[in-house]
C-alpha cells in the first residue's frame, strides 16, 4: 500500500523547512521578549523604562544581530539552497527602483496622514524624547535601518525567497504574509491587518527583483517617515 502525502517533500526539504522556520522564530521571539522587557529597561538603560533612547537603539541592534545569526546558521546547514548569494544578489535595478518609488512614496504618504492619529503619535517614535538633537535622530534612524536589513533578511530572504523552491511560489507567499501579519498582532489590529496587502507586495517586489534589497529600502522608508511624521505632529502640538 502506498502512502499518501499531501505535498511530496523529501526529508532534506522537510529539514530544511523546519530548520528556516525553527531558527527565524526563536530569533524573533529572542528579539521581542527583550524588546518589551522592563526589567532588562530600568536595570541597565536607567529612566524611561522602554521608552528610553539607549534601551531602544540597543533593542533594534540586538533584533539586527539575533535575525542575521539565524539567516548564517541556516545557510551554514544549506549552504546552497539557503545561501545569502541569493537574498543579496544584484537582481533588477530598474525592477528595484519601480517598486521602491511605486511602493515607497504612498507609504510616506499615508504616514503622514496616520501620523495626526493620538493612537500612532502613543506608539511612535518609540523612544520618548522631549528635544531631538541631530546626533540623536542620526542614531535613531541608524538603528531602524540595520534593524530592518536584519528584519527583512529574515522575512523576505530566509522565509521567502528560501523557501519558494520548497513550498512553491504562492504557498511561501501565504506562510510569510500570515507570519508577518502576526507579529504585528501587539502593536494593534491596525498594524496587522495593514501588514496583510504591504507583506503581499514586499514580497512580490522581492520575487520580481531577485533580491531582498527593494524590500530593505521600501521599509526602512516606511519606518522613517512613520517616526518622522508621528513626531512632527506631536511638536507641532507642543
Amino acid at each position: 500500500m502506498v502512502a499518501f502525502t499531501l505535498i511530496p517533500w523529501s526529508d532534506f526539504e522537510l529539514t530544511e523547512l523546519s530548520a528556516a522556520l525553527a531558527a527565524g522564530s526563536l530569533a524573533f521571539v529572542l528579539y521581542w521578549f527583550v524588546s518589551i522587557s522592563e526589567k532588562l529597561a530600568t536595570g541597565y538603560f536607567g529612566n524611561g523604562g522602554l521608552r528610553n533612547f539607549n534601551f531602544v537603539i540597543f533593542s533594534k541592534y540586538f533584533g539586527f544581530a539575533v535575525f542575521f545569526l539565524a539567516c548564517i546558521a541556516c545557510a551554514m546547514l544549506f549552504p546552497e539552497s539557503l545561501s545569502f548569494n541569493k537574498y543579496f544578489a544584484q537582481g533588477n535595478l530598474v525592477q528595484s527602483i519601480y517598486w521602491i518609488l511605486g511602493m515607497g512614496v504612498p507609504l510616506i504618504i499615508a504616514a503622514w496622514f496616520s501620523g495626526a492619529n493620538p493612537i500612532v503619535q502613543a506608539k511612535y517614535p518609540e523612544a520618548k524624547l522631549e528635544y531631538w538633537s541631530a546626533s540623536q535622530a542620526t542614531k535613531f534612524a541608524l538603528a531602524w535601518l540595520f534593524y530592518l536589513l536584519g528584519y527583512e533578511l529574515l522575512f523576505r530572504g530566509l522565509w521567502f525567497i528560501g523557501l519558494v523552491p520548497v513550498l512553491g511560489f504562492w504557498p511561501a507567499i501565504f506562510l510569510n504574509v500570515s507570519l508577518y501579519s502576526i507579529t504585528h498582532i501587539p502593536k494593534g489590529p491596525d498594524e496587522a491587518l495593514a501588514a496583510i496587502p504591504v507583506g503581499f507586495l514586499l514580497c512580490l517586489a522581492t520575487y520580481s527583483t531577485g533580491s531582498v534589497w527593494s524590500a530593505v529600502c521600501i521599509h526602512v522608508l516606511m519606518a522613517w517617515s512613520g517616526n518622522y511624521f508621528a513626531w512632527k505632529r506631536v511638536s507641532k502640538n507642543t
